[in-house]
């Protein structure tokens, strides 16, 4: 009853006003690293191009759909297993149906596995979250994610872009890097073997290095880097804030600085050694503390809004930035 669920909740308590706001940072900052994608100097021509046109036609599928999909038919009892017997055998004839029906890029029923609850994307919307789908060339954005305290459509522009804005960025790397499908999902290598080669290298030099003594951290670091995209998306468009967004307001705080803030806010927690060592180990990120430090001791954004001096502890020495995207 996933989908059923997943609608009441979308619509009752999420709304077309937060997807409405979390729709335009997402279009916003898709443009913004097409942009800088036509003006990467490290990738082949041949490559740059295709990795753009498949960015410029990634699937934005933010909050819930417009079309709901056919929630499965059965028939429900006073027991509970009888109940869960009906519903999987239902989604299992739903599945086969599927299978021999003509694939629709648009549709939310591509299975996925956020917090180990596997199911189709529209009946897991409860769950926050955000996820590419490779085989439809798609990001999902959940209802649950646009949702107080992780969204709040009534707060000002450089929160959402700081949350919600980096979160999508750090999705749309995982599309940039799934470079073995093409456009529409299909299998298909866009980069050359020199373009990967390349890619490997400069992943080498990275902000992990006298933090953790782990190669794999070094390795997977580079995914959180491209937060400055959601910045200069808010910073370069005049709907949202544009040279505004260095002004002081009331508080003395400017709305860059509300911007990294709202940031590390999004990853504020605690995690114990061992988690962390298992994070490094096991995980396809960075842990918390890093994924906070890290990005913005290479962003020279995050050093002019705090007005940082060139010695201080959070500001990388501009010939040891990783710089990928």
């Amino acid at each position: 009853m996933g989908i059923e669920f997943s609608r009441q909740f979308a619509l009752r308590y999420v709304g077309a006003g937060a997807r409405a706001s979390a729709t335009v940072a997402a279009h916003g900052i898709r443009a913004t690293i097409a942009d800088r994608l036509r003006k990467n100097r490290w990738l082949s021509p041949q490559a740059r191009r295709a990795t753009t046109e498949k960015i410029d036609q990634t699937d934005l599928k933010i909050g819930y759909p417009d079309e709901w999909p056919d929630v499965a038919t059965f028939t429900l009892t006073e027991s509970f297993l009888a109940n869960v017997v009906a519903a999987r055998g239902a989604q299992r004839k739903k599945s086969g149906e599927q299978m021999r029906a003509p694939r629709r890029r648009s549709s939310w029923e591509m299975v996925v596995s956020p917090n180990g609850a596997a199911g189709p994307a529209a009946a897991r919307l409860m769950i926050p979250g955000g996820y590419p789908d490779a085989f439809s060339n798609s990001i999902i954005i959940t209802a649950a994610y646009l949702f107080p305290p992780l969204f709040d459509a009534s707060a000002p522009p450089e929160v959402h872009y700081g949350a919600f804005g980096s979160v999508f960025g750090h999705e749309l790397v995982h599309v940039l890097e799934q470079h073995e499908f093409d456009r529409t999902g299909q299998p298909g290598e866009l980069w050359t073997a020199a373009d990967i080669t390349k890619r490997d290298e400069l992943v080498g030099v990275s902000w992990a290095k006298p933090m953790l003594r782990a190669s794999t951290a070094r390795r997977r670091s580079t995914r959180t880097l491209l937060i400055s995209a959601a910045l200069n998306c808010l910073r370069g468009d005049g709907r949202q804030l544009g040279s505004r967004v260095d002004e002081r307001g009331s508080d003395g705080i400017t709305a860059a600085q509300r911007f990294f803030y709202s940031y590390a806010h999004g990853w504020c927690g605690k995690q114990l050694p061992d988690a962390e060592r298992d994070t490094i180990e096991h995980d396809g990120h960075a842990p918390r503390r890093f994924r906070v430090n890290g990005p913005l001791a290479n962003s020279p954004e995050f050093a002019a809004a705090f007005r940082c001096a060139p010695t201080a502890k959070m500001v990388r020495p501009a010939a040891e930035r990783c710089s990928l995207w």
